[in-house]
């Protein structure tokens, strides 16, 4: 379908388009990325759209939704007396504030900045975002900037991202905000160095130092400490946090994985996290945290490293499409 001439109200009614504002499609994921770095004059349209969904409270029941559409549509009718154009705007009046809310939205849309964007292939990527900051792209992946007059400065992020930001204040001597948008989480920073990385399943963010917001769809959110690992389910929006090894996490920005003196479990822990495998181990299975691993793995090659694991602790390792299995070696 061709979205090029769609006003933020006619996204905003587009089931495709809600599909990826929930985060329930991967495949409409990928196409919405892919269109908006296409169409980087419909950033402005897509961000009010995406804003009209969430106020309105769309479900992951896009037939319900559907439902609420049309009901919406002849309540529309009778109360101005003749048909018109399905604006989402003017719908918002049935809804009494919500029109206040958009008004401002627009508002503050017209006051932004160009939007730029950045995409990359099979090669990883390095920029100088407009405010200074750097932000290393994993391959295929991209990302769009804008700034607000105010300065508040905004990323929309697929795939995997490492972020450095710049600590900004305002013409008040106020701090500015930085904000990293996925399609399931929201990360809020004010200057610090983290790792986002928008998965099938989930988002996953890293702390290296400084601070930052983790929030989900549902508003739920978690204040993350430097090593803290914050995961947002897809499915869900569950938020999920423990403690790891941030080098680890951001080895792939050398185009390697590092392990230094790491425990079995830290190293089975992050081919969860990074490969979106489970782990099942055998109750045989007894190595001790003090055995520790110490290698490092080009292009963090998992096959490679399964096999290193199973020399180094004498284990047997097999492995599926979902799963990997380690068994004591008979």
């Amino acid at each position: 379908m061709n979205y090029a001439h769609y006003s933020a109200a006619e996204l905003a009614q587009d089931s495709y388009f809600q599909r990826w504002v929930l985060g329930q499609d991967t495949s409409a994921q990928k196409f919405w990325s892919k269109w908006l770095l296409e169409h980087p004059e419909k950033h402005s349209e897509v961000k009010e759209a995406i804003r009209i969904v969430q106020l309105l409270e769309f479900t992951p029941e896009l037939e319900q939704n559907q439902h609420f559409v049309d009901v919406w549509k002849k309540v529309h009718v009778q109360t101005l007396g003749k048909p018109q154009q399905p604006r989402w705007l003017r719908a918002a009046a049935v809804w009494g504030g919500l029109i206040l809310l958009s008004g401002a939205l627009v508002f503050w849309l017209t006051q932004s900045s160009p939007t730029q964007t950045w995409q990359t292939e099979a090669e990883r990527g390095v920029y100088t975002l407009p405010d200074g900051s750097s932000l290393t792209l994993n391959a295929y992946s991209s990302a769009s900037y804008q700034a607000t007059d105010d300065g508040h400065r905004q990323v929309h992020l697929s795939g995997e991202g490492f972020f450095q930001v710049e600590k900004k204040n305002n013409s008040a001597g106020e701090p500015t905000r930085f904000t990293v948008y996925t399609s399931t989480a929201t990360v809020e920073v004010l200057g610090t160095t983290f790792s986002v990385t928008e998965g099938e399943r989930s988002t996953q963010v890293v702390l290296s130092s400084g601070r930052v917001k983790v929030i989900s769809p549902q508003q739920s959110s978690i204040q993350m400490q430097p090593g803290d690992f914050v995961e947002v389910s897809a499915q869900d929006s569950v938020l999920l946090s423990k403690q790891v090894n941030p080098q680890l996490y951001t080895s792939w920005l050398e185009d390697e994985a590092s392990f230094e003196q790491a425990s079995l479990p830290e190293i089975l822990d992050w081919i969860e996290d990074r490969h979106n495998k489970a782990v099942v181990i055998d109750s045989s299975v007894n190595v001790p945290d003090s055995a520790t691993f110490t290698a490092t793995v080009p292009n963090g090659d998992l096959n490679v490293l399964l096999e290193a694991l199973a020399i180094t602790y004498k284990l047997t390792i097999n492995q599926d499409n979902q799963s990997i299995y380690i068994q004591i070696r008979p």
